[in-house]
């Protein structure tokens, strides 16, 4: 799972870290793995392509979904494709919106996908399908 992360602040200067143990602003699937997430309701990776990964064979897929999912998070919203910013704005302001409201997180992620299903501008799939929610 090295192959998966989020880069966060700091990341640009990875290469210029000598010290091993010193965060180097990257998170891999590896470690992001070993995290305690039990008793994380939701994780949520907005950002392109934060659920596609590596196949191993006989393994699946290893991807910061599946990190996220290891690491005992309850459930990880991931996207397979590169996603438009402005539909990506609007699903995540609506689901969590829906989900805060009290909607059980699969209703509240359906319920987003379809609002975004009607509306002209974004009733292309590509713009509302990229995105994942798997787990509880």
């Amino acid at each position: 799972m090295l192959p998966c992360g989020i880069a966060l602040a700091g990341a640009i200067h990875a290469g210029q870290i000598t010290n091993a143990v010193a965060e180097d602003g990257l998170l891999t699937g590896l470690e992001a793995s070993r995290l305690n997430l039990q008793g994380t309701e939701l994780v949520l990776l907005s950002a392109c392509d934060s659920g596609t990964g590596e196949v191993q064979i006989g393994e699946g897929v290893m991807s910061l979904r599946r990190a996220f999912r290891i690491a005992r998070a309850q459930t990880v919203l991931a996207s397979y494709w590169k996603v438009s910013d402005k539909a990506t704005s609007q699903l995540m302001t609506e689901f969590i919106r829906r989900w805060r409201s009290g909607e059980p997180r699969a209703k509240a992620w359906r319920e987003t996908q379809l609002s975004l299903l009607r509306k002209e501008e974004f009733s292309n799939p590509y713009f509302w399908d990229a995105f994942t929610l798997t787990g509880q």
